[in-house]
Parts: C-alpha cells; sequence; structure tokens
C-alpha cells in the first residue's frame, strides 16, 4: 500500500536525519527528472465557501435528483485526493446552513463534514450570519445564548477536539485555531464567527502571542465585499474593522479569506509593518445550484515563492453528464477566480521567524494534478461568457420585445416632466406626482438618476434610485406608463421573458422596506375571473417582482389560467449595496416559471405556470408594489434598465450579454496592386448599426473610422498609402469591446525616382546624355552653357535628329564634355550660337570629333532659332511649332518634351512685338505649320503675336497662373497619358537645358517645380497621366530631397 504524501514528507525528514549520521544513504532525484517535472515543494490549501444552498436543498432536490448533494461531494473529493494533492488543511468559510433552526440542514453538513473526518483531513469551520440565531450586526458572539445556538451543538468544542489540527476556542466557542504542519513548516489558521467581538480579538491575539513565530490565515465569513463591477474590491465596515482592531497590528497574519459577498475578489493591503496582507473573497451561493460545488484551492509553492489560486467544482465532473447545462464547468477561469500571487515566503515571514525554509522539492505542479484529476473522462457544455459592455449600445436587441426602459442620458432629480424612454416603443415612463398618491412626506427629490454605480453587466450605464421609501410612514415614489400605453394589455398568454437591474440601498430595513416591490404590473389579482381566494395578497397586483423581508427574491404572479392560482419563485438571500440581474422566464414549453439572479436559476422556481394573466388597461410600474388598487411599499434602493419580451428566452439573449459583432462585413475593398499615385482608398461593407468601424494599420494604429448607419451599412476613406504592401484590418467596436478583425491587403506600385545630376551644369548634361544615349548618336548638338536661349531652341531639334544635347563653356571644352563627344561618336556636331557663344577655337576642336560640323548662329537668339528649326525640320516639316519668348526661359523648357511628342520645334519670339515678324511668318510657311502653340500670357508673347499667328496657323494660347502653371498646361495640351515625366526646376535653367532635349526624345512631359516641394496641381498631373517613373534634372541645390519625395507645397 503507498504510503500518503504526508507520511512521506515525516520520512523524508528522517532520511536527512540518517544521512547525517551516516546510517543511511538515499540515491538522490536526478535533476534532469526534476526539471522535466518542474518539482518544488508544494501543497495544497483547500477552502469551502458558503454551502447553505447545499444544506438546505440537500433532502429535497439535490438526493431526489442525484443521490447527493454539492457539499457531499466536495469533501468526499477533498478526503479522497488530500495525500495526491497534498491537503494538509481545509477551512469553511460560514453559512454552512441557510435557516439557522431548520435541523436537516445540519444534518446535512454534519455528513458532509464527516467525510473529512473519516478520512482524518482536518478543517476549521465558522459561523457565519445565517448560522447564528440573530444576525443582527449590532450584536457579536458576546450577545448569544450559547446554549441555544445549533453552531456550537454541531460544531462544538467536543467535535473539534477530534481534529489533529485543533489547539483551541474562545469563551464562546464560537471562534477556534488550529496549526497545521506543511512541508517542513507550521501554519496557523485562526477562525473567526459572524461578528467578533473585542473580547474575541483579545483573544485572538493572545493565541497569536502564544506561537510568535508561525504565519497565520485568518478565516472569518464577512470581511471584503465586491463592487458592482463584479471584479474590483470593496471594503466593508466590519472588515475595516477587523483590520484595525486586529489584522495591521499582528504582521504574522498574511492572508483573509472570507465569504459572505457573492462573487471573487482581492485585495492586497499593507499592515503596520510595511508588509502586505492579502484579503481575498470566495463566495459562490448565487451561482447555479446555490453554488455548483466550486471550491478554492491554494497551492502554496514554497520554492519558487508562489501561491496558485484555482476556482474548481468536483460537483461538476462528479453529475451524471446528462444532467449537465452551460452552468457546469469544472473550473471558473476570470482573473479573481485564477491567478498567481508573488510571494517570497521566507521575506514576508522574516519579522517573526527566521527559520522559515521550504521542504523537499519533490512534488509536481498541485494546481495542474488537480485538474487533471477533476478533468479525467469529463466531457462538458461549452460555457455561458459574459463581458463587460462597451458602451450604451452593446447589448443584444430581441425581437418580440414589447418595451425596454433605459435611463442612460437622464441625470439628477426625476420629476413629473421627465420622460423614461422605452427605447423599443411607445410606452415611455414618467414619474407620477407624489401629490397625487397617498404616499406621505414624498418630495420630488426621492427619486433620481444616478450613473456612478450601476451593475456591471448593464450597457445601460444608469439607474434610477429611489431614496427614503418607508412603508411603516407610507413614503414611497414610482414610475409608470401611461394609461393608454400598448404595454399595458400585453397579453403575455404563453411564454415571457422580464428582465431588471435591482439593487436594495445600503440602509435596506426589512421592518420598513421588507416586501417591497420593484417591477409591477398593476391591477387586483381578485378581480381576475376563475382566481381563487388564497390568504396571502389576495388584492395585490397580478405579476410583480420583489424582495421578502429576509432578502429574497420573490416573482409572484397569476399565471394565464388564474384557477391554477398565484405562482411564486423565491432567490437565495441578496446583500443590500449590490446589483443584481434578475431574469424571469415563462417558458411554455415546459409550463414553467424560472428566476434567474446573475445568470444562474434559482433553486425555489414555479411549476405547472403558463403565461401571465392580466387586469385589463393597467400600468406596469417601476419602484413601487400595488395593493388594494393603489401604490404602496416603496423600493428602497436602484433600478436599472427594465425590459420585457413576449417570449421565453435563453441567456445568450440578455441585457447581461453583449451585441453581436460578428456579423462584421466587408463588401468591397482594394485588392491586388494599385497605381502608385494612390492615396486613398474607399472600404465599405455591413456591421451592427451604431457600431464604429475602426481601420488599423499594420502597426496597429487607428487611421479611419466611421459609424455603422442604421441600414446596416458603413462605407471608410482610408488615406494616407505608400509604395509597397498594404496590410489593414477592419473591426466594428462598441466602445472598448471589439469583433474580430477582416484583413484588408493590396499594395502600391511603387513610383520609380530617379535623380540626374553632375557636379555642374556641363557635368548634368553628360550624364543626361549618357542615360538617354547609351550607346553611339548619329548627331550632337553643342550649346553655350552659360546662357539659355541658344539652347532653349537646340533641345528640342536635338531630340527630333535623335541626339542629345551637351553644353560647353564658350571659350573651352570641360574635358568630360570632350570624352562624352568621343563615347558617342557621332557623324555630325551642330553648334548652335555664334562665336560669343561658341568661340571659334571651341570649334575648331569640335571639328576633328566628328565627321560633319555645322554652326547655326545668327545675328541675335531669334535669328538663331529660327535657324535652328529650319535646319532640324527643313526637310521633314513641321505640322506644329511651338512659339516661345525669347526673353524668359521657363516656358520654352517645359515645351522640350511636348515639342518632342509633336516632333514639333520651339520658335523663340520678341514677345513683347505689336506683331508676329515676317521671318518667323516665312518659316512657319515653309515648314508647313498648320498649328501652332502660343507659351505664356500676354506679359510672355502679346496680343498682336498670337492673332498674327493665328492667321498663319491654327493657334492655341497655352498660358496659366504663373510659369509653374503654364508648363502643367503645356502638357494638357500634348500629352493623355504617359510612363515616365521630367521635373526641373522652373527657377534656374542650366541643368534642366540638356534635359529638355531627352525629354523630346522620349516624347516625356517635362514639369516645372519648386526647388523644395512640388506644386499639388503637378501631383495631380502626375497621377492623371499615370506616370509610373520621375526623373529630377538636377542636384539638390536646383531639387531638394522634399522634391524627390514628391512633397507637395503648402
Amino acid at each position: 500500500m503507498p504510503l500518503s504524501h504526508r507520511f512521506r514528507r515525516i520520512l523524508g525528514t528522517a532520511l536527512v536525519a540518517s544521512v547525517a549520521t551516516g546510517a543511511l544513504v538515499a540515491t538522490p532525484l536526478s535533476a534532469t527528472a526534476a526539471e522535466d517535472e518542474d518539482l518544488a515543494s508544494r501543497f495544497t490549501f483547500a477552502v469551502l465557501p458558503d454551502t447553505q444552498f447545499y444544506s438546505r436543498y440537500s433532502p429535497d432536490q439535490f438526493h431526489p435528483r442525484y443521490g447527493a448533494d454539492p457539499y457531499e461531494v466536495q469533501t468526499q473529493w477533498l478526503a479522497d485526493h488530500a495525500d495526491d494533492l497534498d491537503i494538509p488543511f481545509v477551512a469553511h468559510l460560514g453559512d454552512i446552513v441557510d435557516r439557522v433552526g431548520t435541523n436537516h440542514e445540519w444534518v446535512a453538513a454534519d455528513t458532509a463534514m464527516k467525510n473529512l473526518e473519516n478520512a482524518n483531513v482536518p478543517y476549521s469551520i465558522l459561523a457565519g450570519n445565517h448560522d447564528v440565531r440573530n444576525s443582527n450586526d449590532q450584536l457579536d458572539d458576546t450577545s448569544y445564548n450559547l446554549s441555544n445556538e445549533p453552531f456550537l451543538t454541531w460544531f462544538g468544542v467536543n467535535r473539534r477536539e477530534n481534529l489533529s489540527t485543533y489547539e483551541g476556542s474562545d469563551p464562546t466557542g464560537f471562534s477556534q485555531y488550529h496549526i497545521f504542519e506543511a512541508e517542513g513548516q507550521q501554519f496557523m489558521v485562526l477562525a473567526l464567527p459572524w461578528r467578533a467581538s473585542d473580547a474575541t480579538m483579545a483573544w485572538a491575539d493572545a493565541a497569536m502571542a502564544a506561537h510568535p513565530t508561525l504565519p497565520v490565515i485568518l478565516t472569518t465569513h464577512s470581511l471584503l465585499n465586491i463592487a458592482p463591477d463584479g471584479i474590483s474590491p470593496l471594503e466593508t465596515e466590519y472588515g475595516l474593522e477587523l483590520w484595525d482592531k486586529l489584522i495591521r497590528s499582528n504582521d504574522q497574519i498574511f492572508m483573509t479569506l472570507n465569504g459572505h459577498f457573492h462573487g471573487a475578489t482581492q485585495l492586497v493591503k499593507t499592515n503596520d509593518a510595511g508588509h502586505p496582507v492579502y484579503e481575498i473573497l470566495m463566495d459562490y451561493q448565487m451561482a447555479y445550484e446555490g453554488g455548483n460545488g466550486y471550491l478554492g484551492l491554494f497551492e502554496f509553492d514554497l520554492t519558487n515563492n508562489l501561491i496558485d489560486v484555482q476556482t474548481a467544482s468536483p460537483w461538476v465532473t462528479w453529475k451524471p453528464q446528462e444532467t449537465l447545462t452551460a452552468y457546469d464547468q469544472p473550473f471558473l477561469e476570470n482573473s479573481m477566480q485564477k491567478y498567481t500571487i508573488p510571494f517570497n515566503f521566507a521575506e514576508r515571514f522574516a519579522g517573526f521567524t527566521s527559520t522559515f525554509t521550504a521542504g523537499p522539492a519533490d512534488s509536481p505542479s498541485l494546481t495542474k494534478k488537480a485538474r487533471d484529476i477533476l478533468l479525467d473522462g469529463f466531457e462538458g457544455p461549452d460555457a455561458i461568457t459574459t463581458e463587460f459592455p462597451g458602451n450604451e449600445l452593446d447589448y443584444p436587441e430581441v425581437d418580440g420585445t414589447l418595451a425596454h426602459w433605459r435611463f442612460n442620458g437622464l441625470d439628477g432629480v426625476v420629476d413629473g416632466d421627465t420622460v423614461i424612454p422605452d427605447v423599443y416603443g411607445d410606452n415611455d415612463m414618467h414619474r407620477v406626482d407624489p401629490a397625487t398618491t397617498n404616499a406621505v412626506g414624498s418630495t420630488w427629490g426621492d427619486v433620481t438618476v444616478e450613473s456612478d454605480d450601476v451593475h456591471g453587466y448593464s450597457s445601460d450605464g444608469a439607474a434610477v434610485c429611489f431614496a427614503d421609501s418607508n412603508q411603516t410612514t407610507n413614503r414611497f415614489s414610482y414610475l409608470s406608463t401611461a394609461a393608454d400605453a400598448a404595454v399595458n394589455n400585453s397579453a403575455l398568454t404563453g411564454g415571457f421573458t422580464i428582465e431588471t437591474f435591482v439593487k436594495m440601498d445600503e440602509n435596506w430595513d426589512a421592518t420598513a422596506n421588507g416586501w417591497s416591490k420593484a417591477v409591477v404590473h398593476t391591477g387586483n389579482r381578485s378581480q381576475i375571473p376563475g382566481f381563487a381566494r388564497t390568504q396571502w395578497d389576495w388584492t395585490a397586483s397580478p405579476t410583480a417582482l420583489g424582495i421578502s423581508n429576509l432578502r429574497e427574491f420573490q416573482w409572484t404572479a397569476v399565471p394565464g389560467d388564474p384557477t391554477k392560482g398565484d405562482k411564486t419563485n423565491w432567490s437565495g438571500e441578496i446583500m443590500t449595496g449590490a446589483w443584481s440581474h434578475v431574469a424571469v422566464v415563462g417558458d411554455p414549453s415546459n409550463s414553467t416559471y424560472t428566476m434567474y439572479v446573475d445568470g444562474a436559476p434559482v433553486l425555489r422556481n414555479a411549476v405547472n405556470a403558463l403565461g401571465l394573466a392580466e387586469n385589463p388597461n393597467m400600468p406596469w410600474i417601476l419602484g413601487a408594489d400595488w395593493v388594494d388598487n393603489a401604490a404602496k411599499n416603496g423600493w428602497n434602493g436602484c433600478i436599472g434598465e427594465t425590459r420585457i419580451i413576449d417570449h421565453a428566452t435563453t441567456p445568450d439573449q440578455w441585457l447581461t450579454q453583449r451585441a453581436d459583432l460578428t456579423g462584421l462585413a466587408v463588401t468591397q475593398a482594394p485588392t491586388g496592386e494599385l497605381s502608385w499615385n494612390t492615396d486613398s482608398v474607399e472600404i465599405s461593407g455591413t456591421g451592427f448599426a451604431g457600431a464604429e468601424v475602426r481601420v488599423r494599420d499594420a502597426k496597429a494604429e487607428q487611421v479611419a473610422s466611421t459609424m455603422v448607419a442604421e441600414d446596416g451599412t458603413w462605407s471608410v476613406e482610408v488615406a494616407g498609402f505608400h509604395s509597397g504592401d498594404a496590410a489593414l484590418s477592419v473591426v466594428q467596436g462598441l466602445g472598448a469591446r471589439e469583433s474580430e478583425a477582416i484583413a484588408v491587403s493590396f499594395s502600391i506600385a511603387d513610383l520609380s525616382k530617379g535623380r540626374i545630376a553632375g557636379a555642374n551644369r556641363y557635368d548634368t548634361a553628360v550624364k543626361i546624355s549618357q542615360q538617354s544615349y547609351p550607346d553611339t548618336a548619329p548627331v550632337v548638338y553643342i550649346a553655350d552653357g552659360t546662357k539659355y536661349p541658344d539652347a532653349l531652341s537646340a533641345g528640342p531639334a536635338a531630340a527630333f535628329e535623335g541626339g542629345p544635347l551637351l553644353l560647353v563653356e564658350p571659350s573651352a571644352i570641360p574635358g568630360f564634355v570632350a570624352a562624352e563627344i568621343e563615347r558617342l561618336a557621332p557623324q555630325r556636331i551642330v553648334v548652335v550660337g555664334g562665336t560669343p557663344s561658341v568661340s571659334a577655337d571651341v570649334y575648331a576642336q569640335l571639328d576633328t570629333m566628328a565627321d560633319e560640323i555645322t554652326r547655326l548662329g545668327g545675328a541675335n537668339r531669334y535669328e538663331t532659332s529660327r535657324m535652328v528649326a529650319d535646319y532640324a525640320f527643313g526637310d521633314a516639316g513641321a505640322s506644329m511649332a511651338y512659339l516661345a519668348t525669347g526673353t524668359k526661359f521657363p516656358d520654352a523648357l517645359a515645351a522640350g518634351g511636348a515639342a518632342g511628342a509633336q516632333d514639333a520645334p520651339v520658335i523663340l519670339v520678341n514677345g513683347s512685338a505689336f506683331s508676329l515678324d515676317s521671318a518667323t511668318r516665312a518659316l512657319l510657311d515653309s515648314l508647313g505649320t498648320t498649328d501652332s502653340r502660343v507659351l505664356g500670357d500676354t506679359n510672355s508673347i502679346s496680343e498682336g503675336i498670337f492673332e498674327d499667328a493665328n492667321e498663319v496657323t491654327n493657334s492655341v494660347r497655352l498660358a496659366g497662373a504663373n510659369r509653374f502653371q503654364t508648363a502643367r498646361v503645356i502638357n494638357a495640351d500634348a500629352f493623355d497619358s504617359a510612363d515616365r515625366a521630367f521635373l526641373s526646376t522652373g527657377e534656374n535653367f542650366p541643368d534642366a537645358l540638356a534635359g529638355s532635349a531627352w525629354a523630346g526624345s522620349e516624347g516625356a512631359p517635362l514639369f516645372t517645380v519648386r526647388q523644395d516641394c512640388v506644386p499639388q496641381g503637378v501631383l495631380d498631373d502626375l497621377i492623371a497621366l499615370g506616370v509610373s517613373e520621375v526623373v529630377l534634372l538636377g542636384g539638390t541645390p536646383s531639387l531638394s530631397e522634399n522634391v524627390f519625395a514628391l512633397t507637395p507645397c503648402a
């Protein structure tokens, strides 16, 4: 028979002692094995939270259905696996039973705890408020008649003395302390009752003082509460009293455990010694089946300085498969139900002991082992998950909704003019004037809308609160539908769902507020035909949800068949100051009323109940009861959004659930490769009306958003793209809650960009020649690089003849220019300009570089321009010609590309003349020119010249507001599309002179731009032309890096 783990601990200590004396040598566990199994010094501290409903419903519900109750199954599982999980101790947190004076509940508890006793598993157990005869907060453990307290009868000192860890009790017998050993160390558990007196706290001080080196876990029933969000901790008056009088000054107390308040949370506080104290709440009594068997497993990992907490249910995995529902999950996994506390044991306990050390590192993870044990062979249903709402729209709309009252958007006093909207129909509510009721002392200020404290799972974000309601003084207030509201005659003869959020005020009092109502369909049930007289509520309304004097939710209703009598559902005890979601579902499939509190069905529900009877034309009210045909007994607390549905629903449709964001669809989005000039794209689709559609880039940064329209459609423009892959994700969200993302991916074609620039204007011309004529060229045009007129006409001529334009100094040929001419090996060289522009010596040098050389130089720039045009185009003719002023360079420069595309010359004229000179007229005639373009406005070329040109050709003036706009107009006239475009400075000429010839040879547009930016119009034209490559002509002094980046001008 295998040794128990606890016994092996003792044996392990003996072995260590034996080794020290040489009596026995043990083979150590290999390091590899330890690493593989993550071995450490570990034990499990088990916690049993409130078991009251297990005890209460053991004989009449659990045993008839299952053959056992959750309490029994919990303790039997702990007993069966105490060795497997190294459980040295179990702590019960109180509320052992629900009704202190009901014997069968104590019998059930007794049976359950005997499972631990029979397995020699020690435990502590304490009295909660349900375990004492009078739980009045003003009383304490010294106020009770000890001889009349069932707790002391069933779990008194005599019984405790049989537990191996028991050390003593206080004089009342309600408190006790235990010392258990684990991993070679001792721990104290100090268990205090519902309300510990100062004397009991003094006893606790003394108990700790008697064992000053022991770390202490303090257990009690009520200490830490939970906030309305269901997660955050909320301190209580009594908890603070315990802190101030006992905990903070006793450094030995490192952890407190309590139940009572529904849920789970934790709070870390710092004691007087500057050390952390972990306050932990764990209570699941309002969960399915009164807690569904959930207990706490605290794994103390002394080696790794961790406390791993998990919430598990042996009951869930024990129940027959066919009985399981979506509520039956073996583990609870939220942040307050499964977590790890980093805890350096030796450091934390150093203030009172210097000998705390971990035991042998020989245990694998006990948390994992517990999970493996519970999940072995278990197959359960999917869980019902709940998320916090993202915003006020984050709830499921349900077809068949008759009314849905919400308070979002309201604030402050609810007076006679305040409208409580029915967001689904036309059943708005209003405050009933207190003066028209039989209320006493009620004021308008008694009813307010609050938004600071609401149920965490309600998306409404506001609630109506009723203050100072008191049935003993007849002070009350209420809200009501109008007399003609459609919901008044809702005829819920079949299924229905009525759900609301409610909270009792902290000062709620059973005498003043017991049996008050929150939601009521008014009327008088005694006047419903067929309804038999009852002892209670004979003249009450036919349908009501309220609270009993024991703080239990009560649903009371007359079913559709009134002869069946009234039907009632009951919850367990409800905490004051805490929000609850209540849903009552009438299911015609099995003729039941089922009440759900915070999602879990209560244990006392109504059967043989179908539909709801009603009195015709009677309003629905919030905030008061309705008896004897009048309102009374007002609700003392708050009521949140409330909804009525005309059929049975399931939890996934309730207001605690979230809107369905899974319906997001993208119906239109770009795909594949888009043009480089794509700056924005449109994405559209469908989604949840009112949701925000958010578009994020690959870095998860939001780049665009829009709202889903009422018809469920949306469209959003996303801008700011650059070349390369574009990876977007699209989600729809309600506040912080979002749908799964839909990927949208495409790419933006890369705009090829280049720059041609040399050390100076001459070198730039050479580099342009090398780029445009990588092999040889039949002809090379030469022009003076120190001034522009000759080159303006030479560029288009060179392009037409299939050669480059190179620049020289008037009296010298730069060496790299001579080398370029030699590389090109031209047959002809054409020198443009007279000897002042290109000297005889330079001409002579050029004569040695080609078979033929020609000088075209006139008396002035205009004659030279005509000579160039006649030389280049004379034989072939030119149906199109460009006329540009010879006194400014930009217009003629910009025309280089257009002229090349049209096989047209650029002819310079004296733009200030009143008429077109005869020589130019003759040239146009000799070239056979039928169309001409006059470049620039009348400040560049006079109207007289334009009119004369129009006489001999079909002339069009191409002019913009400035030089940059004029270049755009020239290109727009010549080009419908272009693969390549050239950019040159419009503020200086040298770099661009040779580039104009290249643009002409390519038949590509040439745009002039600023030195530090690109006019937006130019960018628009590049896009419109479908340009895929841009070449900058000149270095950064002429065209900055901003131009290279195509930065638009402001």
